[in-house]
C-alpha cells in the first residue's frame, strides 16, 4: 500500500486516475528562480459578528504537495499543514500574515507528511499523518502541538507494512478518533479506526473487512458520541463501492452500507448535517476499453441519519474529477472543493474548482481558480459567513485564498464560472456487505521530533490597500491594485 497524493495531472500509463503533486526536491531552486513573482496586496477590514464579505486575499507560502488541510482558528486566523521537509504547519492571522512556520520531522525516518490538522479545546492543534521510514514501510502519525507550535507529544502507530491516519478529530472527551488504512499483519488493506485518549495512547482499535480490502478516508463523532465514516470497499460481484459505516463509541458497528454506479466507487468525505444526516463527497471511475481508466465523476450523496439517500447528484467538469473536502455551511447549504483536469485532447474544463449547493443539492453558485496545474484541497466557511480555502498554485506554491460567501477575492480576476453540470443519478445501495474484524498488530512509540523552524515566504498574489502609512514612514498602496 502507498500514500495515495493528491494532484490534478493524470497519468496515462496508470490504469486509474492519481492525483500526483510531489515536487522533486533537487529542482527547486532552480524552479524558484525561474518562476516570476507577482504580488497582489489583500483588502483590510475588520471582522464582525456580521457577515463580512471585504476581506479577501490570495497568498502563498513556500513549497507544498499540494494535499493542504486548513482550519479557521479561535482568534479569527488559520492553521494549515501540508508536506514541506516533513510535517509543515503554518499560523496565519486574519489578514494571512504568517505568525509562525514550522516543520517536524520524526527521528528514524527519512520523510513525513500530514493529510490533516484540526485545532484542540487547549487552542493547540492535532495533527495526523504519516512517516516513512527508510523506504521499507510509512507508519501512521499523530503530532500534538501547543498554539505557539511547539511539540507537546509526538508519536507513531505501525506494524511490519504500511500504516497511515488520513484523518483526525478531537472526541468530545478531549481524546483523539483517527481513520486511515492498515496493511500490518495481513495481506490485504484494512480501514483502520482508532480511538485515542488526550496523550495519544489508544483505547480501542478496529481494523474492518469485507471479502476484499477496505479504506477508510473520513471519520467524524456524531451527535450520539459514536462514529461515522467513510471510505471504499472491495465487494464480490460489486467491485469497488463508496463505502459509509457507522459505529458505536466503541467502534462497534451499527449499520454500514455501499453505494455504486459502475464498478469502481469511492468516498473521500463525510460530514454529519445539522439534521443529524450526512453529506458524503466521491468520485465515480468510468472504465474504457480492456478495463483501463477512461474518466472519472464528482459524486454526491446526501443521506439520512440511517444511510438512506435523501438526493444523489454527480458533477462533471472535465475529463478526470476529484472532490476533496466538504462541510455544511451556516445556510444549510454545502461548500465542496475539487478539481478537474480536461480530456486528451484539451477539450473540457482544467483546473480547481468550487461548488456552492443548497440544502436540496441545487447550484447556488459555481467557480473555476487557475488551471489545470493548481488545485484547492481543502475548503471551509468562516465564522463570518465568508469562505477559505488552500490548495497547490503552479503545481509548487502553497496557496490560501480568503473569498467572500460568493466565491470571490475582491480585486483580483480569478474565479469565473464553470458551466458545468450537476446531474440527477440512481445508484445501486447495498448494505449486505460481509464484513470482518480482524486482529491488530499495530504498534505505538513515542518518537523525538526534529523541529525546524522557518523564514516565512509568504507572497500576494493580488490585493488592494488604501492608503496608509507604514512603521518607517514610507507610503503603503491602499485601495489600489499593486502589481510588481
Amino acid at each position: 500500500m502507498g500514500k495515495a497524493y493528491f494532484g490534478l495531472n493524470f497519468l496515462k500509463t496508470q490504469s486509474r486516475p492519481e492525483f500526483c503533486a510531489h515536487p522533486k526536491k533537487a529542482t527547486l531552486l532552480l524552479v524558484v528562480l525561474s518562476l516570476p513573482i507577482i504580488f497582489i496586496s489583500p483588502t483590510v477590514a475588520g471582522e464582525g459578528n456580521n457577515r463580512v464579505s471585504s476581506v479577501t486575499w490570495s497568498r502563498t507560502y513556500g513549497v507544498g504537495s499540494g494535499h493542504t488541510s486548513i482550519q479557521q482558528t479561535s482568534d479569527g486566523g488559520f492553521v494549515l499543514a501540508d508536506r514541506g521537509f516533513g510535517v509543515r504547519v503554518l499560523k496565519l492571522d486574519r489578514q494571512g500574515e504568517t505568525q509562525w512556520e514550522r516543520d517536524f520531522m520524526p527521528v528514524g525516518y527519512v520523510d513525513a507528511e500530514a493529510d490533516s490538522i484540526k485545532q484542540t479545546a487547549d487552542r493547540g492543534y492535532i495533527v495526523s499523518g504519516q512517516a516513512d521510514r527508510y523506504a521499507t514501510r510509512l507508519d501512521a502519525l499523530l503530532l500534538k502541538l501547543d498554539r505557539r507550535g511547539n511539540v507537546e507529544w509526538s508519536k507513531t502507530y505501525g506494524g511490519p507494512a504500511d500504516d497511515q491516519f488520513a484523518v483526525v478529530e478531537q472526541t468530545s472527551d478531549r481524546g483523539y478518533i483517527a481513520a486511515g488504512s492498515s496493511e500490518s499483519g495481513a495481506s490485504q488493506i484494512y480501514s483502520w479506526l482508532v480511538k485515542l485518549d488526550r496523550a495519544g495512547n489508544i483505547e480501542w482499535q478496529h481494523r474492518y473487512a469485507t471479502l476484499g480490502w477496505t479504506e477508510a478516508a473520513s471519520v467524524q463523532q456524531t451527535f450520539d458520541n459514536g462514529f461515522i465514516v467513510a471510505g471504499k470497499a472491495v465487494v464480490s460481484n460489486l467491485g469497488t463501492v463508496a463505502w459509509v459505516f457507522k459505529t458505536d463509541s466503541a467502534g462497534n458497528i451499527i449499520w454500514q452500507k455501499g453505494y455504486g454506479l459502475t464498478i469502481d466507487n469511492h468516498a473521500y468525505s463525510i460530514r454529519q448535517t445539522s439534521d443529524g444526516g450526512y453529506i458524503v463527497i466521491g468520485d465515480v471511475w468510468r472504465q474504457g476499453q480492456y478495463g483501463v481508466f477512461d474518466s472519472s465523476i464528482a459524486l454526491f450523496l446526501r443521506l439520512d441519519a440511517l444511510g438512506n439517500i435523501i438526493w444523489e447528484k454527480t458533477y462533471a467538469a472535465g475529463n478526470v474529477n476529484r472532490p476533496f473536502s466538504v462541510g455544511e455551511t451556516s445556510d444549510q447549504g454545502f461548500i465542496i472543493s475539487g478539481g478537474a483536469s480536461p480530456r486528451s485532447d484539451g477539450s473540457g474544463i482544467g483546473g480547481p474548482w468550487l461548488l456552492k449547493l443548497d440544502s436540496d443539492g441545487k447550484i447556488l453558485w459555481q467557480k473555476l481558480y487557475g488551471d489545470f496545474s493548481d488545485f484547492l484541497s481543502s475548503v471551509v466557511e468562516t465564522r463570518n459567513g465568508g469562505l477559505v480555502a488552500a490548495g497547490l498554485l503552479s503545481g509548487y506554491w502553497i496557496w490560501v485564498l480568503r473569498l467572500d460567501d460568493n466565491g470571490t477575492v475582491n480585486g483580483c480576476s480569478m474565479g469565473t464560472p464553470s458551466g458545468a453540470l450537476l446531474n440527477d443519478v440512481r445508484l445501486g445501495t447495498t448494505n449486505n456487505l460481509t464484513l470482518t474484524e480482524v486482529q491488530t498488530y499495530q504498534n505505538i512509540v513515542a518518537t523525538t521530533v526534529n523541529v525546524s523552524g522557518l523564514t516565512p515566504t509568504m507572497q500576494f498574489q493580488c490585493a488592494s490597500l488604501p492608503q496608509a502609512e507604514s512603521r518607517d514612514g514610507s507610503e503603503k498602496l491602499r485601495g489600489k491594485t499593486a502589481r510588481i
